[in-house]
């Protein structure tokens, strides 16, 4: 029966405002929000409103209020459809995140299939099988001022980035005692800056040195140590006769050239 509600079915066309008033008037329950849903715990009851014991309903969290709780929730419900022969895949990741269009489009499907299945026994009680627990959705209500703020926070970080750009010098840099000074502060010195860009150079050769590495291991002549001191020689030379610091025009120091590779040679 479930493999037939396909996504032009007219369940996939009822509202929020039905959704959320069929499931308070047929569950005698306070939800506002679809997002609530994701906790799993009124799905359980929906599905042991129409296959009742199919659902440990006694294991049912429903005062959940952390994702891992809602998973806990949405894996009874799993097994209850396996129980009762359904071939619908939960995705329960997706569900605990309490995400609006998810949990729309799953309890469209689970109100469908009410439909199709004659709905609820007309002698269900569904405060009974809550034992009951009076159930908890904050964190649904939760989620509205936490948004406001990261959208707030996100507009305010975009004003600040249009304001650092429209102040941003465009004219030429002065020199001032082995630095460069702009409108916007100080920037590092020639021979800092070309560090920099060598690091840069450097981690840059090491991952083409490990690639190489990774093709030739057919080659097992080597031990690993043997090989990891053939790449490490070779970086260093490398360093040593093709990469050098051009505010100076000298090549780099030894201990630079140690620190450029402990630094870019750390993920490998």
């Amino acid at each position: 029966m479930s493999e037939s509600i396909g996504i032009m079915e007219g369940a996939f066309f009822v509202s929020r405002g039905e959704l959320i008033q069929w499931i308070n008037d047929t569950f005698q329950l306070n939800i506002t929000r679809i997002e609530q849903l994701g906790s799993g715990s009124v799905y359980c009851q929906i599905l042991d409103s129409i296959s009742p014991g199919k659902v440990n309903m006694n294991k049912v969290n429903w005062k959940a209020q952390l994702e891992w709780e809602f998973i806990n929730n949405l894996k009874l419900l799993q097994q209850a459809f396996l129980k009762c022969g359904l071939n619908k895949y939960i995705e329960i990741e997706r569900l605990a995140k309490a995400k609006y269009q998810d949990n729309l489009e799953f309890a469209q499907w689970m109100k469908r299939y009410y439909d199709l299945n004659n709905g609820a026994n007309k002698e269900y009680d569904a405060v009974g099988k809550r034992n009951g627990v009076a159930p908890d959705f904050a964190f649904g209500e939760k989620q509205i001022p936490m948004r406001a703020a990261r959208l707030n926070e996100e507009r305010s970080a975009s004003i600040r980035r249009r304001s650092k750009d429209k102040f941003k010098s465009v004219g030429p840099p002065v020199r001032r005692e082995g630095r460069t000074k702009t409108d916007s502060g100080i920037k590092k010195s020639g021979r800092s800056s070309a560090v920099s860009d060598t690091k840069k150079d450097a981690k840059t050769l090491y991952e083409y040195i490990m690639t190489i590495k990774a093709l030739s291991e057919a080659q097992n002549h080597m031990n690993d140590k043997e090989k990891l001191q053939k790449i490490s020689e070779v970086v260093k030379n490398t360093l040593k006769l093709k990469i050098f610091d051009k505010s100076t025009k000298k090549d780099l120091t030894d201990f630079e050239v140690n620190q450029i590779i402990e630094e870019t040679g750390e993920g490998y």
